[in-house]
């Protein structure tokens, strides 16, 4: 049909109805099949034949082809045919699908706080379509959480679920109610494991909209934030394919922010890594300034996490700047957080707060809400016990465990029992932090975060060697410096090193660098081959691969380009 559809645009020198008819339902076939470029030039040829008379039929495909080329990722061309389709007076309909895609752009261009003006604009032009107005409900719901309006986002998706529930279509039903899911959770009010069923079972996966009002990735995103990582990626991963597979490049660097989170959080950086170099090579191909500054933010999570953290600030400072240019709040919780994290394994409290501290106070303003709002709470309460701020710590902590506790919500617990038993045992009352820390660990056993929980780890061992503990803060230390040497972060494996070295012990037997490998890997840290470092050693080759390959184990490293950083922790951590 695409085929025979552009010959006869091809044959006919004079605009046809018949011909642009026959592109328009061409393009439909293509858009469906995953072309969204060929149903964007179909289009565009649809409009070369509309007759001049037939004014309406022209603009409703120029808003057509708008939306074609938007999912396709060019989003320039996009809003060029957008102004080209409201130039002129348009009927309703036309008007309320021109200005919603106009909404979406202004939120991956310049702003969400236009984008929702003009959404409010596009839903008084849509009131005779119950299908038209629910999907711009959603749209609103969306830029109104962008902007950190919680009940904006919950009020909004209820009228979208209202309008759906008018019109008798499974499609648009099934995004109203997974919408609807995630404003409840958002609020605190858990997950609706009916409701998202019921979503997931009714959803059309042909139907166009944009990407985060998908009934799997809502699901697939409610997943990540209860803890359940395995599910999470499985579900993630799926549906990045499958818009690979159909041609779509505008979600491809978001959905690579939600695998790498996932990845991070399982402890798999490599993992994470790999998505994160995707969402910077997709971002780069497209117009879309809020892809740009999500692709950063996802590589400065990453960095933040395997120690690469002059990386990570860099990345995180200039996505903030960009994401707080568009005013996506919620977009900047993450970049701040990366930045966060990144402050902290390189010991800077105060930094820490700078970053993190008018956000806390921000979210733990909210009277309610589900704990994934506060991810970055144990970074900032950490802080703060480190600067002795210990009354503002307590206070943000409280909030945390508010929510972790209402909804049974085991990393959220485990993170505020970490932070618990901190907080006690810097007033004092070390017994009662360590069995806080107990049932954290008892916590962290029902997640899948073995970085989390290494954190936990340190800091229990931290508080057993204050109390002259010697066994047990060893057990502890021990376990975590393997644990991040495992993972790859050498930052913190050199706290736990810092930690051992207090109690006059090293790491293990089988985690510290032996003579040998020390000098092996300061040679190879030095930028000399392999080859190089035999003869200066005295050994062969292969000896010097295999001692490489030990060092790379126990810095928790996986190449020669993290070597100068992971040394250097070592050293100063050693010192400290």
């Amino acid at each position: 049909p695409e085929e025979r559809a552009r010959h006869a645009a091809l044959g006919s020198d004079e605009p046809d109805d018949v011909v642009a008819a026959q592109l328009e339902q061409a393009a439909v076939t293509a858009g469906a099949r995953g072309g969204p470029v060929a149903a964007a030039e179909l289009l565009d040829l649809a409009i070369e034949h509309t007759p001049s008379a037939d004014a309406e039929s022209r603009t409703a495909r120029q808003v057509s082809a708008a939306k074609s080329w938007f999912d396709a990722g060019d989003l320039g061309r996009a809003e060029l045919m957008l102004r080209r389709a409201t130039a002129g007076p348009l009927a309703p309909p036309i008007r309320a699908r021109a200005l919603g895609l106009l909404a979406q752009l202004h939120s991956r261009r310049s702003s969400f706080g236009l984008a929702l003006a003009v959404g409010r604009e596009a839903l008084e032009a849509a009131t005779a379509d119950d299908a038209l107005c629910a999907d711009l409900e959603m749209d609103v719901a969306y830029y109104c959480v962008s902007l950190g309006d919680l009940p904006g986002f919950v009020e909004h998706s209820q009228r979208a679920l209202a309008a759906a529930e008018r019109t008798g279509s499974r499609g648009v039903l099934a995004d109203a109610l997974a919408v609807t899911t995630m404003a409840q959770f958002m609020a605190g009010g858990g997950i609706d494991e009916d409701r998202i069923r019921r979503a997931r079972e009714l959803e059309d996966p042909t139907r166009q909209r944009t990407w985060q009002m998908s009934p799997e990735f809502i699901y697939g995103d409610l997943l990540l934030n209860t803890g359940r990582l395995d599910e999470a990626i499985a579900v993630l991963e799926t549906l990045h394919a499958d818009s690979l597979d159909r041609g779509e490049e505008s979600p491809i660097p978001y959905s690579c922010f939600w695998i790498a989170w996932a990845h991070v959080w399982r402890g798999d950086f490599a993992a994470a890594r790999r998505r994160a170099d995707e969402s910077t090579s997709a971002a780069a191909l497209l117009d879309d300034p809020a892809a740009h500054a999500f692709a950063l933010t996802t590589s400065a999570l990453v960095h933040a996490h395997d120690g690469s953290t002059d990386d990570a600030r860099r990345e995180a400072l200039e996505a903030v700047h960009r994401l707080q240019e568009l005013g996506w709040m919620i977009g900047s919780t993450y970049a701040l957080w990366a930045l966060g994290v990144a402050e902290l394994a390189s010991g800077n409290p105060a930094a820490v707060d700078g970053v993190l501290g008018p956000l806390s106070a921000q979210v733990t303003a909210l009277p309610a809400g589900d704990p994934i709002l506060g991810m970055f709470l144990p970074e900032e309460i950490e802080a703060l016990i480190e600067l002795g701020e210990l009354g503002r710590a307590d206070s943000l902590l409280q909030w945390l465990e508010r929510g972790a506790t209402a909804v049974d919500r085991a990393w959220a617990r485990a993170a505020a029992g970490r932070c618990r038993g901190l907080i006690c045992t810097a007033r004092g009352d070390s017994d009662r932090g360590v069995v806080v820390l107990e049932d954290a660990l008892v916590q962290h056993a029902r997640s899948e975060m073995p970085f989390e929980r290494a954190r936990t780890l340190l800091v229990k061992g931290q508080v057993h060697r204050r109390r002259k503990e010697k066994r047990l803060a060893t057990d502890a230390l021990r376990e975590a410096h393997q644990t991040f040497a495992r993972l790859g972060a050498p930052q913190w494996a050199a706290k736990a090193t810092a930690e051992l070295s207090r109690l006059g012990l090293r790491p293990s037997t089988a985690d510290a660098l032996t003579p040998t490998e020390r000098r092996i890997a300061e040679l190879a840290a030095a930028g000399l081959a392999n080859s190089e470092i035999a003869e200066r050693a005295f050994l062969t080759t292969k000896t010097v691969e295999a001692n490489l390959t030990r060092v790379y184990r126990k810095l928790g490293i996986r190449s020669r380009g993290g070597l100068a950083r992971a040394l250097q922790s070592v050293r100063e951590s050693t010192r400290a």
